[in-house]
């Protein structure tokens, strides 16, 4: 492709548009035999102030890489920065105690 023609292509294209950011503090992830919906909301300070902010549609490769690559670059942030520290019964409530005592050795901290 010239230099001509790539500018041509870039003066047909959209504007990119704005890409909205969210806050969020709750997440929830359904799956089918196909795909998957990770609903992400916020919640307030009562259990029943939930509010859905976006739902991600994704096929089962894409939740499985996103999945590989969030726990690859956590494990980076861990072993950089030290662990990530949470109450132990929100860990219990999650079923996470497993997880959570392997990212706290990883990042230099064995107890819980």
């Amino acid at each position: 492709m010239t230099e001509q023609e790539a500018t041509a292509l870039d003066s047909e294209a959209p504007e990119s548009p704005v890409v909205p950011e969210y806050y969020v503090n709750s997440f929830n992830v359904s799956y089918s035999a196909y795909d998957a919906v990770a609903q992400f909301g916020r919640r307030g300070p009562r259990l029943e102030d939930l509010s859905a902010v976006v739902n991600l549609r994704m096929s089962l490769p894409q939740v499985w890489v996103l999945g590989t690559l969030l726990t690859k670059s956590m494990r980076e942030f861990i072993k950089t920065h030290g662990p990530i520290t949470l109450p132990r019964v929100v860990v219990e409530e999650l079923g996470l105690v497993e997880e959570y005592e392997e990212q706290l050795k990883l990042g230099g901290t064995s107890n819980a």
